[in-house]
């Protein structure tokens, strides 16, 4: 919808750049292929939320010269088996509805690699646990790359000016061969200071700030639940 086009910033994009390298570089290892050439030829990013394209052209100008990023209806090629034949889905979907759900349930039962930019709550939601952190969920759990800042987003046309008001961080997937702890210290190793890799929920739940109740007057309650409402970034860029 037009309240979910906001596009990812560039700063959310340079700080999981270092990841990415280090994700192609082992992926194509475990694949056989130890050729960091061939690697960066090879590798392919699958952002299937679009929003204005431009995103596709950031990933080439990074090195990423495969981009699977059309405007097509997602959920229509996951029912159709139209998904592309992808290394990584790197995307930052739609805050409203349904969205993030159906997004981990895709990612969930596909055990690709991902890395997925949306809000911080999500860890708290019962389908989120169901899939990934109860003690009997069926899929291994991403890690987290979290600033320590609030990223900001853009609508392409220039409405929505203002604090973004949600937290968001990265969840983080290196799939089958490669989501290890050698993973996460590489991601350690690499990442800017401002950004803190973070494994379990319990632990991310102790790095995000508390949220306190305020008593608040109605206007301001209502513009706030209207900002959470028409949040989102569809489709990164």
């Amino acid at each position: 919808s037009y309240n979910d086009h906001f596009e990812t910033q560039g700063d959310s994009v340079d700080d999981i750049l270092p990841l990415l390298q280090t994700l192609r570089r082992r992926l194509y290892i475990a694949k056989g292929e130890d050729d960091e050439a061939v690697a960066k030829e090879k590798f392919s990013i699958y952002d299937p939320y679009f929003c204005t394209g431009t995103i596709a052209e950031v990933w080439k100008s990074l090195g990423f010269k495969n981009v699977f990023h059309e405007n097509r209806d997602f959920y229509a090629d996951i029912e159709k088996g139209e998904i592309p034949d992808y290394d990584c889905l790197v995307t930052n979907p739609p805050f409203s509805g349904m969205h993030m759900q159906k997004l981990f349930t895709f990612l969930a039962s596909s055990k690709k690699p991902y890395a997925v930019l949306m809000p911080s709550f999500n860890v708290t939601k019962t389908w989120f646990k169901e899939l990934f952190s109860n003690e009997d969920a069926p899929f291994t759990e991403p890690f987290y790359v979290v600033p320590k800042e609030n990223y900001q987003f853009d609508h392409p046309h220039g409405v929505g000016k203002g604090e973004f008001p949600l937290r968001t961080m990265w969840y983080v997937y290196g799939g089958p061969d490669c989501h290890d702890k050698q993973l996460e210290e590489s991601a350690k190793a690499s990442l800017k200071d401002h950004l803190q890799v973070i494994h379990g929920t319990p632990a991310v739940m102790e790095v995000l700030p508390k949220r306190r109740r305020v008593a608040r007057p109605i206007e301001e309650r209502w513009k706030a639940k209207r900002a959470v409402q028409h949040a989102g970034a569809g489709g990164s860029g």
